[in-house]
């Protein structure tokens, strides 16, 4: 298959942790026609458990970095990522109708309410693919 990202067993490990993890997906995903004030309880109730999720910022920060399009992750609704893809670097992804957004480590860190150490450390540690570099050492 192509235009299919491999992933190692780490990248999701994370995940054991969350709060969410044995919860109701439909805290977290909106049911089909959902609006307006249901929809905006719905996400404050979702963001009221990702405050207290220990694993808040990989999860915020993996919704950031692979385009989720749906639902809330690590306390962002799809709106507010969709507000950041908008301000973000854009690049064309193997798909051209799909694209993903390239940020510098401390907008990611910014976006996903951590640290650039933490995303550095993502990096290292196989949870986050490293941005791609020129031959001089800066991002593409």
């Amino acid at each position: 298959m192509t235009g299919r990202r491999t992933v190692s067993v780490s990248h999701w490990t994370w995940r054991h942790r969350a709060l969410c993890r044995d919860m109701d997906s439909g805290v977290f995903f909106p049911p089909e026609g959902e609006h307006g004030t249901a929809r905006h309880r719905r996400e404050q109730a979702a963001k009221a458990v990702c405050a207290r999720c220990p694993v808040r910022p990989q999860c915020a920060t993996d919704a950031l970095v692979n385009g989720e399009r749906h639902g809330v992750w690590g306390g962002l609704s799809a709106a507010e990522r969709r507000a950041a893809r908008r301000t973000g670097d854009r690049r064309p992804h193997d798909d051209e109708e799909e694209r993903t957004v390239a940020w510098s480590t401390r907008q990611l860190a910014e976006l996903a309410g951590t640290t650039v150490r933490a995303v550095r450390h993502y990096h290292e540690v196989g949870l986050l693919d490293e941005p791609a570099r020129r031959a001089n050492g800066y991002k593409r």
